[in-house]
């Protein structure tokens, strides 16, 4: 049995010397991710002129996380901007991603990220519908991240149609998974609160009008 050991420890030793050159360089790329997340509220054009510089390294990672997170970067990019054609070519890659590696947080983000966009285009009743469908995977996923952008998007959604009162459950939802994130968690609760102001302005607004 002594030797057995032995082997076993030498092997997993062997394993670990390969694999932790590969986790450093995981983390250290979604750590760069996550500061360009910051970025985008705080100098959105440098935020650009760095993801298109780091674009086809991230997309060609070994690491499902980092190709994901690029993705995420430039939604995240997009809508800050304002630009949905920056937006709209992000979900294809990620159900591409999802399909290739069965990864439910990808598939959450590519279905969000088309009702983000879709809804600036006054297809919010549309969209919502085929977002409602993606629910069972955001829950299935049990990924803070996939839960907070999957409620964020709806509740723009609900703000967008003028229903007040589910969009901010909705957003008050993807701040609590906003805090869950083990990443990103504030520029997330940042988003999160920003949308919730939205729909208290367009609540005041529609008092007025009223």
């Amino acid at each position: 049995l002594r030797w057995l050991r032995q082997r076993l420890a030498g092997g997993c030793s062997a394993l670990l010397l390969v694999c932790h050159p590969m986790a450093l360089a995981q983390e250290a790329e979604l750590q760069a991710q996550d500061a360009l997340q910051t970025l985008t509220y705080q100098n959105l054009a440098l935020a650009k002129a760095q993801l298109k510089a780091k674009a086809p390294e991230w997309m060609a990672s070994p690491h499902v996380q980092v190709r994901r997170g690029h993705l995420d970067t430039v939604i995240a990019v997009g809508l800050e901007e304002g630009q949905m054609d920056q937006v709209d070519g992000a979900p294809a890659a990620l159900l591409a991603l999802s399909a290739e590696t069965g990864d439910d947080v990808a598939r959450v983000t590519a279905h969000s990220a088309r009702a983000f966009s879709q809804g600036a285009r006054g297809k919010a009743g549309e969209v919502l519908q085929a977002l409602n469908l993606i629910e069972p995977v955001a829950l299935r996923s049990n990924d803070p991240q996939a839960l907070w952008i999957f409620h964020l998007a709806r509740g723009s959604l609900h703000n967008t149609m003028g229903q007040f009162e589910p969009a901010l459950a909705d957003i008050l939802r993807s701040k609590d998974f906003a805090l869950q994130r083990p990443r990103q968690s504030r520029v997330s609760l940042l988003r999160s609160q920003t949308y919730a102001g939205l729909v208290h302005l367009k609540i005041k607004n529609a008092g007025k009008a009223l």
